[in-house]
């Protein structure tokens, strides 16, 4: 018969398992949004293309993103270990901040037509509206409200590259990126559902970051091919 602590250990145990879950996971999106970055960074170079330009950025505050969100889940989940509340905090605030840039760099490369003059011509609202949206759930234990900003900014891209790509005549490139908007919102949807479960929910989160993975193939092979077909 299992003794008093049978339950702390077998919970130990499966907090140690969720972490090298969460450790291979994150090291390969970080891998995968690395490979985008550098791979669109000559294409970008030759063009000078605003969107191109923008878009590379989405996976740059990406994988920035992810980094730090594993800083906080290491320490968490590791065995007798913790990090004070002001450290946790403040990589709390900056995984968000920096995912919340990366959704941001999704619209613009959408709206960069639209957005070369005036007040969102420039990049750096796009750095003060994170700024504010991250402080949401830090100073207000909000964490539901920030989440519908980033789902209502990842929608209107998907909706504004819907229709940018009705507009366009063009067959090839990036004038038809919607199909990969909406992959990384699906993911986005996944990777969060993912992130509020609890440890023994273990079995679920593997086949959700099994998805996650599989689109984030997806949206990879989708990059790479319009970058070869714009370099012909």
């Amino acid at each position: 018969m299992p003794g008093p602590g049978h339950g702390f250990i077998l919970m130990q145990e499966m907090m140690q398992t969720n972490l090298w879950v969460d450790a291979v996971y994150t090291l390969l999106i970080i891998l995968v949004c690395g490979i985008i970055y550098i791979k669109t960074r000559e294409l970008y170079e030759l063009t000078g293309h605003k969107g191109i330009g923008y878009f590379r950025n989405v996976f740059l505050f990406f994988a920035i993103s992810y980094l730090f969100n594993f800083l906080i889940i290491t320490p968490n989940n590791a065995r007798g270990t913790s990090i004070p509340n002001v450290l946790l905090l403040s990589i709390f605030f900056i995984t968000i901040y920096a995912s919340t840039i990366a959704i941001s760099y999704l619209v613009y490369s959408v709206l960069w037509k639209k957005t070369h003059k005036g007040f969102f011509g420039k990049q750096w609202p796009i750095f003060i509206i994170a700024f504010i949206i991250a402080l949401i759930p830090v100073l207000f234990q909000k964490t539901l409200l920030f989440v519908i900003i980033q789902a209502a900014l990842f929608i209107f891209a998907v909706i504004m590259s819907f229709f940018n790509n009705k507009r366009s005549k063009a067959k090839k490139g990036f004038s038809k990126l919607y199909f990969i908007y909406i992959l990384l919102f699906v993911f986005w949807i996944l990777n969060t559902f993912a992130t509020a479960l609890p440890p023994f929910f273990l079995q679920i989160k593997v086949f959700v970051y099994l998805i996650s993975l599989i689109l984030f193939i997806i949206i990879v092979w989708g990059v790479l091919k319009r970058i070869n077909v714009k370099q012909k």
